[in-house]
């Protein structure tokens, strides 16, 4: 597990490995929620609502496990969502916007479900410095729900292979501060 101190970013690698025909299910999964729920009015992410795997569900029991590993004991909102978003993208279908998740969690994950070798994320510190973060699938990253970022244009190695990014996201009764500042 690596922690870059001044972003607080915790990158924990190999953090779910899919077997090859588990992940041509998923992939599948992840597919038909794009054509059912992805709406670019909405924004560029689409919510993971039909699925028959347990990949999601499993995913965002082990993202609130890791997460009460690393920050201790913190209380879930009643609101909090376990809820996946989808981000997918590949170089000619692609759109990256700055933003944060301050409205939406206190604790924001993302899993890198399939990526390309090359494949990063910027982030920007409080004095709008950018920090970019090279990705490797199966990779989960935590950071506070304030951290400014945005996804970067997907490598192009393999050609029209999409980028997909899962979003899962903790909403504490303790403020981010609160919990980013117990690492």
């Amino acid at each position: 597990m690596d922690t870059s101190n001044l972003y607080k970013i915790i990158s924990i690698k190999n953090f779910y490995i899919i077997d090859e025909l588990e992940k041509l299910t998923i992939t599948s999964e992840i597919e038909k929620n794009y054509k059912k729920y992805y709406d670019p009015n909405l924004g560029h992410n689409f919510e993971i609502k039909d699925y028959s795997s347990i990949f999601f569900d499993n995913l965002y029991d082990k993202f609130l496990e890791i997460s009460y590993k690393i920050f201790g004991n913190f209380s879930i909102c009643n609101n909090n969502r376990r809820t996946c978003w989808c981000y997918r993208s590949c170089e000619k279908n692609f759109n990256s916007v700055w933003h944060s998740h301050k409205n939406t969690s206190t604790i924001n994950g993302v899993y890198y479900y399939q990526i390309q070798d090359g494949d990063s994320i910027s982030f920007l510190d409080k004095d709008k410095e950018e920090m970019v973060y090279y990705l490797s699938e199966g990779e989960l990253i935590i950071f506070s729900n304030n951290l400014v970022h945005k996804p970067n244009i997907p490598i192009s190695i393999i050609p029209n292979r999409y980028r997909y990014s899962i979003n899962v996201e903790i909403m504490t009764k303790e403020s981010s501060e609160k919990i980013f500042n117990r690492i």
